[in-house]
């Protein structure tokens, strides 16, 4: 299992800069081939987000939250698009929530949701 290969989320995941960047620290995944894409539910209110799923370390979750409000047909363009491009998952056990807005903003901007 994991997400297709597709070179944006792969440089993403694979990148030096995702340990460190503008000061704020990021949980590497080792298993880069072995990753899961989550995404969570819409709740009216909520900010949405993606979840990262390494299955092979610990279960953990590590969950990238857009940190402003989305409108639903946006989330719902987001969620088709990835549903469509990646192997996706619902659901899971814990998760950590990690600063990584712009990590999510870019994902966006590159699956044309937002400009």
């Amino acid at each position: 299992m994991g997400i297709k290969r597709t070179n944006y989320l792969m440089d993403l995941l694979s990148s030096e800069d995702l340990e460190q960047s503008n000061g704020k620290s990021y949980l590497r995944l080792n298993r880069k081939d072995e990753v899961e894409l989550f995404i969570n539910s819409y709740n009216p209110g909520y900010n949405a987000s993606i979840r990262l799923h390494d299955n092979y370390k610990n279960f953990r979750i590590y969950e990238l939250r857009l940190n402003k409000k989305i409108k639903r047909e946006d989330f719902n363009e987001m969620r088709s698009r990835l549903l469509s491009e990646y192997e996706v998952l619902i659901g899971g056990p814990r998760f950590v929530l990690i600063q990584g807005e712009e990590l999510i903003e870019n994902l966006l901007k590159e699956l044309k949701v937002i400009k």
